[in-house]
């Protein structure tokens, strides 16, 4: 068989090119892993059942906001066998109240409803009665530089009452830090589109 050779080296810088691009990308994938789809074994977008056959009953719900104070605060009812003093009240079913809180589970989750009873988001707050597990290489207790080196900058940064909140957006996860210190972790749909996602890529690989 004939070899053109000039068809060849036109051939080979596209070819290195080709090369060159499968790097990248094989290095942005190990430097910013994809965002996340689900959290403590709870998926974004899955029904009460499956959630349910996942890790089981909640232990708890939280009610609608009532005034405390200066405070806006959530009372939490519990399932029977928990606290006897704030059960679930009568005539009422998990399925009325927009979070439920797992605890004992593989970990403390606290999971929120959308309106059509899907999962919106997965919360996970560190605790005595639980550990939280990872994500996108983030624990509780990362310090907040070794997030920024890991992720880049946040889309947004809010600071109150001593507790520092850092959205990622594009990524769906939302880290809240006190002392510096990452505490809670909390994952849901992420937004910005496929070309938020390179950019944060690339601001990683170039960092």
């Amino acid at each position: 068989m004939r070899v053109d050779r000039h068809r060849v080296r036109r051939l080979a810088p596209w070819a290195a090119g080709v090369g060159v691009l499968g790097a990248a990308c094989l290095g942005f994938s190990l430097i910013v892993p994809a965002p996340p789809k689900e959290y403590a074994d709870v998926g974004l977008g899955l029904s009460e059942k499956e959630v349910v056959y996942r890790i089981g009953p909640p232990s708890a719900v939280l009610g609608p906001e009532e005034a405390v104070g200066d405070l806006q605060l959530h009372p939490v009812y519990y399932m029977p066998g928990g606290d006897p003093n704030n059960q679930l009240p009568v005539g009422t079913t998990p399925s009325q109240y927009d979070a439920w809180f797992f605890e004992g589970t593989a970990a403390g989750v606290l999971v929120n409803w959308t309106a059509k009873r899907t999962v919106a988001s997965v919360e996970c707050t560190d605790g005595e009665a639980h550990d939280c597990p990872g994500v996108l290489g983030v624990v509780v207790g990362t310090p907040e530089q070794a997030v920024l080196a890991r992720l880049g900058r946040p889309t947004s940064v809010a600071v109150e009452d001593g507790v520092k909140e850092m959205r990622y957006d594009d990524l769906g996860v939302t880290f809240r830090l006190t002392n510096r210190r990452v505490y809670s972790l909390t994952l849901r749909p992420h937004s910005g589109g496929a070309w938020a996602w390179v950019q944060r890529r690339w601001s990683a690989l170039a960092s």
